[in-house]
């Protein structure tokens, strides 16, 4: 009874690793998109015009957005399990099959549950990074729409 209970927690947490590794690579997606399109938008507010302290204001802003999206490329420390490690611990120590598979999956179960912490650490930068550069868009795009405001 056992075996079919491990062998189906074994897969769950191959899951959910695919789950978080899913996660973690469209945060980075959507904070280097979300970038490229802030830095765009501040670009042609610098381009239009005197330069004003709106356009100073989103420069700054860019510049923690980009910051920010290097915090969440920084950020992926997903992890698995070493089962090279563990094969070459147990065959040293002469572990018997049973007790290699049973360590097998109880790193794979643990590395699961720490990643989880990561996927959290990521998605909060990536909300911080996401809000940065709303703010660097918005007042890019005021400045291109009302350049007389702040001159």
């Amino acid at each position: 009874m056992s075996e079919p209970i491990a062998e189906w927690l074994e897969r769950q947490a191959d899951r959910s690793f695919g789950r978080q590794r899913a996660r973690v690579e469209t945060s980075k997606l959507v904070a280097t998109f979300v970038a490229g399109v802030t830095a765009t938008l501040v670009a042609t507010a610098l381009q239009v015009g005197k330069p004003t302290y709106l356009d100073l204001a989103a420069a700054l802003l860019l510049g923690a957005s980009i910051l920010a999206t290097r915090g969440v490329i920084a950020a992926d420390r997903l992890t698995e399990a070493d089962h090279e490690a563990i094969v070459l611990k147990a065959a040293s120590e002469g572990w018997d099959a049973g007790r290699t598979l049973r360590k097998l999956r109880s790193e794979t179960v643990a590395a699961v549950a720490v990643n989880d912490t990561v996927v959290r650490r990521v998605q909060r930068v990536l909300i911080r990074q996401v809000v940065a550069a709303a703010l660097a868009s918005g007042v890019a795009i005021v400045s291109l729409l009302l350049p007389d405001l702040f001159s």
